[in-house]
């Protein structure tokens, strides 16, 4: 149970301090959200497979079909949070994703037969209130998009956990050279694939958009094929992808093994809390300028936190005294 502690914890680190710096080369650089993701994921997925070097379970993990069903959501998610972060602050960001909770605990039942506690559904009860908080709050003509886009993200980062926790050779990795092996090889996958999705999507919409309003409104978030030689994005993701994204995918999957997808989430509902913290240190350091990030911020996020903290104290106590089997 203390390992599990620690992986999530670790993850919640990592993921409050990829959402500023995410954030950061956003507001500062002008990245394009789909190059600086693809590059950030190519450039991890090297990192992690010269680290792991040659041995078991690479080729394996490449043929294996839950590595593309985590590459498509993957990608996914990463491009719905940067275009998120156009409309709100990465400290929203990170309070609003946080549905994903309440689905996983929904997924896990259905999927995997696990049970929900009554602490689980107070807590999710606790984390709805503090999303809707946000949401309530945000201006009225983004309101909509924005919690579209929130649901949509929070779906697909529920979905991933599922997969992650399932995938049969991200089980049998054991040992740091073999977990970076297989996490390399997925996010490879991850990162290939999309490279010649987006690139074929460009392609349409430079033939075929014009004056197009279908075809322009549809491939609008598709980069223009210039955008792929766009230095600070490719740059940006590289160096984002070497130094916090390789970490990120690792412990993820690490994580994901050792204390269980819905356990990971959970946890994960701290991050606003994290997130909040960081903002205001790169904001007192001049590094991001002040975006709606008030007081309020860090009420809403601690009522996320709130309701997770229910959910793990919840857990903890039926692992502990009522002897039930939940993997920590």
């Amino acid at each position: 149970m203390r390992k599990g502690f620690g992986l999530c914890l670790i993850m919640v680190f990592l993921w409050s301090l990829g959402n500023i710096l995410k954030r950061y080369v956003a507001v500062e650089y002008g990245v394009n959200p789909v190059i600086f993701s693809i590059s950030s994921l190519f450039a991890a997925s090297i990192f992690l497979i010269i680290a792991g070097g040659p041995g078991k379970l690479g080729i394996a993990t490449l043929k294996n079909i839950y590595s593309w069903a985590y590459g498509f959501f993957e990608v996914l998610i990463t491009i719905s949070v940067m275009f998120l972060f156009v409309y709100v602050s990465s400290t929203a960001t990170s309070i609003l994703t946080q549905v994903s909770v309440v689905m996983i605990c929904i997924l896990s039942f259905i999927i995997f037969k696990r049970r929900i506690f009554l602490t689980d559904i107070i807590g999710s009860i606790v984390i709805l209130c503090g999303i809707a908080q946000v949401i309530m709050n945000t201006d009225q003509e983004i309101m909509l998009t924005v919690t579209m886009i929130t649901l949509l993200s929070a779906t697909l980062v529920s979905l991933r956990a599922i997969i992650t926790e399932a995938h049969p050779l991200s089980s049998k990795a054991e040992g740091i050279k073999q977990r970076c092996r297989v996490t390399g090889y997925v996010v490879l996958v991850s990162s290939v694939f999309f490279m010649i999705l987006f690139t074929a999507l460009s392609y349409i919409k430079q033939q075929y958009g014009g004056d197009n309003y279908i075809i322009t409104n549809i491939f609008k978030t598709v980069p223009n094929q210039s955008d792929f030689f766009d230095s600070n994005s490719v740059l940006a993701g590289v160096i984002f992808g070497i130094l916090i994204l390789s970490l990120i995918r690792y412990f993820y999957f690490y994580a994901t093994k050792v204390a269980n997808s819905d356990n990971l989430l959970i946890f994960g509902a701290l991050t606003p809390v994290i997130t909040f913290l960081f903002e205001k240190i790169f904001i007192a350091c001049d590094l991001l300028p002040e975006h709606a990030v008030t007081i309020e911020y860090l009420y809403w996020g601690a009522t996320i936190s709130a309701g997770s903290i229910i959910m793990i104290l919840g857990r903890i106590y039926f692992i502990k005294y009522k002897k039930l089997s939940v993997k920590m």
